[in-house]
């Protein structure tokens, strides 16, 4: 979660059913409310053992997500207040969304105030420009390493297949 109030992001990263619906839209859009949007969506996991959103062979999550309300089982005795809290977390309307304050005090997380959650155990990360770039530059030189292998065994199928064809040999 971002320090101050400059969360103002321009395209999002990250697993698409993780993504808030203003993170599909194109435009600037606020990280943390995006970040509770993703925290709401591993909590219905946690809960339910599944994703809210219902997704069928051939439909765009993208879709999905903008245009249906998450669906929560019947079935599975769950506490009410976690229903609550996930549907705070994943409201389609970043600005009616839950944020981190109403969060802290919520009746589930605290116990109906009985525990309460002391935010000064939380203390700010701070990463710097530079430890960006080596991580950045670690996924890249990963995914080349990667890239490389793949080449170098399809190479060898090619090569093996070539020479079973010209032998007349059949597998």
């Amino acid at each position: 979660i971002f320090e101050n109030e400059n969360d103002l992001l321009k395209d999002s990263a990250g697993t698409q059913a993780f993504l808030a619906p203003e993170a599909w839209s194109g435009f600037a859009f606020r990280g943390k409310a995006a970040d509770i949007w993703a925290a709401g969506i591993t909590l219905y996991y946690f809960a339910f053992g599944k994703f809210p959103f219902k997704q069928k062979i051939g439909q765009d999550i993208k879709t999905i997500i903008l245009t249906k309300e998450p669906e929560f089982p019947e079935d599975q005795a769950v506490d009410p207040r976690i229903i609550e809290l996930i549907q705070a977390c994943l409201m389609k309307d970043p600005a009616q969304r839950i944020n981190m304050d109403r969060i802290l005090v919520n009746s589930w997380l605290t116990d109906d105030g009985t525990n309460p959650i002391d935010n000064s155990q939380f203390k700010p990360v701070s990463v710097t420009d530079d430890e960006i770039r080596q991580a950045i530059t670690n996924k890249l030189r990963m995914t080349i390493m990667v890239a490389n292998k793949l080449v170098r065994s399809l190479n060898s199928a090619r090569s093996n297949l070539s020479r079973t064809e010209l032998s007349g040999e059949r597998t």
